[in-house]
């Protein structure tokens, strides 16, 4: 959760914490590491809390997309309160998902590292990061989604001459992660387990 105080009639998000790749210096462009905390109004400023002797101006990196992270303001704040508070998700299959046989799940990572790890995400926040097309969400992250079977027969059926009769919910979602490895490198890692949710009873 964030923590917001008021400074100078402006509320303030302090004590976050970027790993880099997400800001600069405001004077000189280079990366940021480190605490740094956010104004409402848009303004970004190193150290957890304002310090007149130790706190520099910050700005979002810019990865060349439309000039997006150059023009963060009190609207583009908003969006990125939202960013912040994205929370890893695990689904919880109903009886109606075992049901129709399958679940969507949803994804994201950083889009300017793509060696950040994969986070699994509500339906809710999937819709957020996809809300900004081509504005500050939809920078700051990739989204993927994929259908995840969980119920019917384990693996696949073939007949004599080897035509696969029955596809199976071990084979379907390996297939499922051949196709979205294309797009969103590493899921197969991520996804190790075919079986995951999978119910024999069901």
């Amino acid at each position: 959760m964030m923590n917001k105080v008021k400074h100078n009639n402006q509320y303030v998000t302090i004590a976050l914490y970027t790993n880099g790749n997400e800001f600069v210096y405001n004077s000189n462009e280079l990366d940021y590491v480190g605490w740094y905390h956010l104004y409402d109004n848009g303004d970004i400023y190193s150290q957890p809390t304002f310090d007149s002797n130790l706190s520099v101006k910050l700005k979002p990196k810019d990865n060349g997309i439309n000039g997006e992270f150059n023009k963060i303001n009190g609207s583009y704040f908003l969006e990125y309160q939202k960013y912040k508070t994205i929370s890893p998700f695990l689904p919880l299959p109903t009886d109606d998902d075992y049901s129709n046989g399958s679940i969507i799940r949803y994804f994201c990572r950083k889009s300017n590292d793509l060696k950040s790890p994969i986070t699994e995400i509500s339906k809710t926040d999937f819709q957020i990061l996809n809300e900004y097309k081509n504005n500050f969400m939809s920078i700051l992250h990739t989204t993927h989604s994929l259908r995840w079977k969980i119920s019917g027969r384990k693996d696949d059926v073939y007949d004599s001459n080897n035509i696969r009769i029955y596809s199976g919910v071990y084979d379907i979602n390996k297939r499922t992660l051949v196709e979205s490895e294309k797009v969103f490198p590493d899921i197969t890692s991520y996804l190790s387990n075919l079986l995951q949710f999978y119910d024999s009873s069901k």
